[in-house]
């Protein structure tokens, strides 16, 4: 926020909101303005870290600045962290993970396998104390760019939903989702959104809680995305099918021993549990919840939000919506 918070945009000469693409360090000035905002900021309690740098690899930010940056803000604030979105694999390597302390990259596609692909590419290169806040895609094509071009729906509820638990699997530790009355006004964000945050909500706790010692054993014929926590006593699995076609899927680990039935979160039903093991059948795309809380119970189902959501879609297509994709 350097060019709004020193109004730098009243001086077209001045060069620091360009030197990233030039300097291979903040230049003096430039450092003086990052140690004037930290010392406005620091004390807040509402501050969770420094964001400084959005999509850097495809902005023709120089990596040997980013990470002379992020050195910089550590000195000047050791005690909150560093964050930086990267849009693609290579600038996870490039202009990620030597620059800041939390990974939050933005995988835009609809893809069951894209999500796991940046998730595994952060994990291969992140340190002790490094983690991953995800950035979904909480957007239409046409509401994001405020144009007409090329205007497509935002994804679909089961591809927002299946890209939540993918990364949560896959270890993120947060998502940074963005909204605004812009996106908002796509029924599947205003009202599909609201129920996976429902379910992240309800997992909570348990991703508070360590990870077992032994890992989830997942039996099938490609790979799943699975994540198991005990809190307070109550399981919480999450199995996500994030390879093309259907399977069925045999889950298993001890703390499932003395386990008899798994309630499936937004699904309305049970699975028997065996010697510590499950069966179920994935079609492509299908996330999974598996709980011993009773609050699983309450949740609508998959189901239910699919057919309310289709039937918002044909409310909003009506004379006079300006809005709606079609138009």
């Amino acid at each position: 926020r350097l060019l709004y918070s020193f109004e730098l945009w009243r001086q077209p000469d001045n060069p620091v909101p360009t030197e990233q693409t030039r300097l291979s360090a903040p230049s003096e000035e430039a450092a003086g303005y990052l140690a004037q905002l930290v010392e406005q900021v620091r004390a807040e309690p509402g501050l969770l870290g420094y964001y400084i740098s959005d999509e850097p690899e495809i902005n023709n930010v120089r990596s040997d600045y980013l990470e002379n940056q992020y050195k910089l803000m550590r000195e000047l604030d050791p005690y909150h962290p560093v964050i930086v979105t990267n849009d693609t694999l290579d600038g996870i390597i490039t202009h990620g993970y030597r620059c800041a302390d939390i990974l939050s990259p933005d995988p835009y596609s609809p893809d069951y396998d894209y999500v796991p692909n940046f998730m595994k590419r952060c994990l291969e290169v992140m340190g002790p104390g490094q983690t991953v806040l995800l950035t979904p895609w909480h957007s239409s094509e046409q509401a994001h760019f405020v144009r007409d071009w090329g205007s497509a729906p935002p994804y679909p509820y089961r591809v927002m939903r299946n890209q939540y638990l993918a990364s949560l699997a896959h270890g993120a530790r947060g998502w940074t989702g963005y909204t605004s009355p812009f996106f908002m006004a796509e029924t599947e964000l205003r009202y599909g959104l609201p129920y996976i945050w429902r379910e992240v909500r309800f997992l909570e706790r348990a991703m508070a809680a360590p990870p077992p010692q032994v890992p989830l054993k997942i039996d099938a014929d490609a790979p799943m995305a699975g994540w198991l926590r005990k809190a307070d006593g109550l399981l919480y699995l999450v199995v996500v099918n994030h390879k093309p076609g259907a399977r069925q899927v045999t889950v298993s680990h001890p703390l499932l021993r003395g386990v008899q039935r798994l309630i499936v979160v937004s699904e309305g039903r049970e699975v028997q549990v065996q010697d510590g093991a499950f069966t179920d059948l994935f079609a492509e795309g299908d996330a999974r919840i598996y709980t011993t809380d009773l609050r699983g119970h309450s949740f609508a189902t998959t189901r239910e939000v699919e057919e309310e959501l289709a039937r918002r879609r044909a409310q909003t297509a009506r004379p006079g919506n300006l809005l709606h994709v079609s138009r």
